[in-house]
């Protein structure tokens, strides 16, 4: 079951939900509106179109410190291009380095988990 809205852009170039996410999506995305990413479609000839919204994507890792979102780890890996390919060793082994630096951000400190931390 899918929970998030869809969204396509009509052939004026204007952005339309077809359908409506559910509420408890939509609640998840306003909790987690500070780390996550800004959701954009492309249209007919390719250019981006910022939706201005935001939305969440699998798998995610977010550090929560003292109940707020402070650091986010998107997808699978940089390298990985289509949703469907088949990961490399070396994707997942990104992957691993990504989430591990998420965890290992909030065993240092947890005060200073923030998306700008790099490892």
């Amino acid at each position: 079951m899918d929970i998030r809205d869809t969204k396509e852009i009509d052939d004026d170039g204007n952005i339309k939900t077809t359908k409506e996410g559910t509420k408890a999506y939509m609640k998840l995305v306003e909790l987690l509106d500070s780390v996550l990413s800004d959701y954009s479609l492309t249209d007919k000839n390719g250019n981006k179109v910022s939706a201005e919204e935001k939305r969440i994507y699998a798998p995610n890792v977010v550090a929560i410190v003292d109940g707020k979102p402070t650091k986010l780890v998107e997808g699978i890996s940089s390298k990985q291009t289509d949703a469907y390919m088949k990961l490399t060793k070396e994707m997942n082994e990104e992957s691993y380095k990504d989430f591990e630096c998420a965890i290992n951000c909030l065993e240092e400190d947890k005060k200073i988990c923030t998306n700008d931390k790099k490892c």
